[in-house]
């Protein structure tokens, strides 16, 4: 049996206790109201009534349904490094809230600190500054107060940067060639030890500008980093009313 289905029972099985619990309040409730009907002196279909009022309200105040609509906004801080230079798509990936989420009734449904769990799904490093790198990260549970819960979200926004990558040993190739030809333009020019010096610094600083502008630049995301995630469908959780 996988992870997930093992998860999946474990929240059918707090919903199971948490209805057994609200059953058992709600003959409790159902047996008081019968009793102060017999007391009363009401009739049989009376008492039975009570009782049945009773229970239908003692259940609906024990267990009740707490929803976000889609379209609702989550606040994240990335848990995960990511980075194009050593990572690659499909990497396990997670997040947490830092903010609770509340439904219209103001009563939280999501609580500040609850953990996003899916996986990066692009990653690609950009070719060169001023191209862009790409980076997308999917959700497909989430966890708090001890259980998991399927999602379906929308990525909005990741505070990624870009960082240069050092210098590689291709890079150092297309700088010792420039210094090479430089030195031979201060020869030349120069008639001199010094222009042929002077001419592999001129030449080296050429080829190091030339490998930085065609090196990869990664993309990174660092932990502790803003997420922004709309819901795409309604994320519904049981509660037990207190």
């Amino acid at each position: 049996m996988s992870r997930y289905s093992v998860r999946t029972l474990g929240a059918v099985a707090l919903i199971a206790a948490i209805t057994a619990c609200a059953r058992a309040d709600a003959e409790q409730a159902a047996k008081l109201a019968a009793d102060s009907a017999r007391a009363e002196g009401a009739s049989s279909v009376e008492v039975t009534r009570r009782a049945s009022t009773a229970r239908t309200v003692a259940t609906a105040r024990a267990v009740s349904r707490r929803s976000l609509a889609a379209g609702t906004m989550l606040h994240l801080a990335a848990l995960t490094d990511v980075t194009s230079q050593k990572d690659d798509a499909g990497k396990p990936f997670a997040a947490r809230t830092i903010a609770a989420s509340l439904n219209a009734a103001g009563e939280t449904v999501i609580p500040a600190g609850a953990e996003l769990v899916g996986r990066v799904t692009v990653l690609e490093s950009a070719g060169s500054p001023g191209s862009d790198g790409s980076l997308e990260v999917s959700f497909s549970t989430i966890r708090f107060d001890g259980q998991t819960y399927p999602i379906e979200t929308r990525v909005v926004s990741l505070a990624t940067r870009s960082v240069g990558r050092g210098v590689t040993g291709g890079d150092a190739a297309k700088v010792g060639v420039g210094a090479a030809v430089g030195a031979v333009a201060g020869r030349i020019l120069g008639g001199n030890a010094t222009g042929t010096a002077v001419g592999a610094v001129a030449g080296g600083a050429a080829g190091g500008v030339y490998a930085n502008r065609t090196k990869d630049h990664d993309i990174v995301l660092s932990p502790g980093s803003a997420i922004e995630v709309a819901l795409t469908s309604s994320f519904s959780r049981t509660v037990a009313s207190r």
